[in-house]
């Protein structure tokens, strides 16, 4: 296995894999982390897994703000 960060290239991927997984859900996708990035700011720290055979196996998303890796912060703050 590897791990991949969340790039332009990958971020199709990336959002159709959280919209088909069962327990996918908005808050996954990269939209939403983008949103997140804007509003309160951080560094995008998402990445996903791939098998060997390049096939994604499972995603994290996730941002540093300061020394602390957070979720977004409060997902009903107003923009």
């Amino acid at each position: 296995m590897k791990m991949e960060p969340l790039t332009a290239e990958n971020r199709l991927e990336w959002n159709t894999f959280v919209d088909t997984h069962a327990y996918g859900w908005w808050w996954h996708r990269a939209e939403w982390l983008g949103y997140c990035l804007a509003f309160k700011g951080g560094v995008n720290r998402s990445f996903l897994v791939r098998a060997n055979d390049g096939a994604m196996l499972a995603l994290c998303p996730v941002i540093q703000e300061g020394d602390r890796f957070e979720g977004g912060g409060d997902p009903l703050a107003v923009p």
